[in-house]
């Protein structure tokens, strides 16, 4: 096993415990990420370890911290193709043992098989979903693929659950995921909801093409963030222009596919998402989320979400005041609905709107509290 040190002018302040930060990759540029990084700006000194860490893919601010890759990252392809190393991914984490006061693993896959000297938090965005949750993420592949997964997954599943079990505190984002939590697990997590690292005061750049007054979609094109009901909704409203923003393997797909009036943007930068936000006249999703940064987001800049009545997104969204709900998989309550809001007064702003400071907070309460 290899011993990291959380070595760092944090070890050198006695008063202060050494906390070092696992997630499991930094290879894009989702949500997960986004907690990871407001984790990191709440303990500045502390290193970040990650299975791979892919600087272009992710988000610019992890060039401010010390980012401490497992030996995977070695191999180029699983940078550029992450879902490679999800059958080494369990051993590798397990074999990294860290130095610190404190481990924080900001975990959706297998960063909370990592051991410690000191004490372990796991924040849970989600139980693994390849292991515990295959029906809906395996939804949109083939039967070998499903097949495949579920081969590979029975001796992980075990082990899953041991590392979990291991974790001196859990944290999740969510009341749905800490019941997840305590079905898979058998523990209580305390649910913190998490917050965003996008800037509302950073510089602004326009989305070249796209004209003002549009529906937002920032979600990232894999299968289970169903947006092929984004399209089916795009397709009953066809006066209405709809874009989308965020990368994956479904978008070249959805590209092909979409109708006229839905564009199918992948990757922007925060500056170009920025600009999205200000210029939206209402957000969306499709997916039912595990918690559901966007519409934190959106509140910050002054807009309504219209989501799924579904999971994660019940701690947040209340209904006619900063959002309305649809029937998951529904595109006809959908369409209606962007039709019916489209022009709909703004949100009231909100103190701390990405809620960065409460989630700072809580995170070095939960530190000082495990130290203790």
């Amino acid at each position: 096993m290899t011993v990291v040190s959380a070595d760092s002018a944090q070890s050198r302040c006695p008063a202060a415990p050494r906390v070092a930060i696992v997630h499991d990759f930094l290879v894009s540029r989702g949500g997960a990420e986004r907690v990871a990084l407001t984790m990191a700006r709440a303990f500045p000194e502390a290193p970040i370890h990650t299975a791979l860490h892919d600087a272009d893919g992710t988000f610019e601010g992890f060039s401010d911290h010390q980012i401490r890759p497992l030996l995977l990252d070695r191999f180029r392809v699983f940078r550029h193709h992450h879902r490679l190393s999800l059958p080494l991914l369990q051993a590798a984490f397990s074999r990294r043992v860290i130095d610190a006061d404190v481990v924080l693993c900001s975990s959706s896959g297998f960063a909370h098989n990592v051991s410690t000297t000191g004490r372990k938090v796991v924040y849970c965005h989600t139980p693994a979903r390849w292991l515990h949750d295959q029906e809906r993420y395996l939804d949109r592949f083939g039967p070998a693929a499903r097949t495949s997964a579920k081969l590979l997954t029975r001796g992980a599943h075990r082990r899953d659950v041991r590392a979990m079990l291991g974790a001196d505190r859990i944290l999740a984002n969510s009341r749905t995921i800490g019941d997840h939590i305590s079905a898979v697990y058998g523990r209580k997590a305390e649910v913190v909801a998490p917050c965003s690292s996008l800037a509302l005061d950073d510089t602004i750049t326009p989305i070249e093409g796209v004209t003002p007054g549009f529906v937002l979609c920032p979600s990232r094109a894999l299968g289970y963030k169903r947006l092929d009901v984004l399209a089916a909704a795009a397709s009953r409203v066809p006066s209405i222009q709809f874009v989308q923003v965020g990368d994956g393997p479904d978008l070249a797909r959805l590209q092909r596919g979409s109708p006229p009036n839905l564009r199918f943007l992948g990757e922007v930068s925060d500056a170009e998402l920025r600009w999205a936000y200000s210029n939206a006249s209402v957000v969306v999703l499709t997916s039912a989320e595990d918690f559901g940064l966007v519409p934190v987001e959106a509140t910050a800049h002054g807009l309504m979400s219209i989501v799924p009545e579904a999971r994660g997104l019940l701690d947040h969204v209340e209904d006619g005041v900063n959002g309305w709900f649809y029937s998951f998989g529904d595109d006809e309550s959908l369409a209606e609905l962007v039709e019916s809001k489209f022009d709909t007064a703004a949100v009231p702003p909100v103190t701390d709107p990405l809620g960065e400071r409460r989630f700072t907070a809580a995170l070095h309460r939960v530190v000082s509290e495990v130290v203790r």
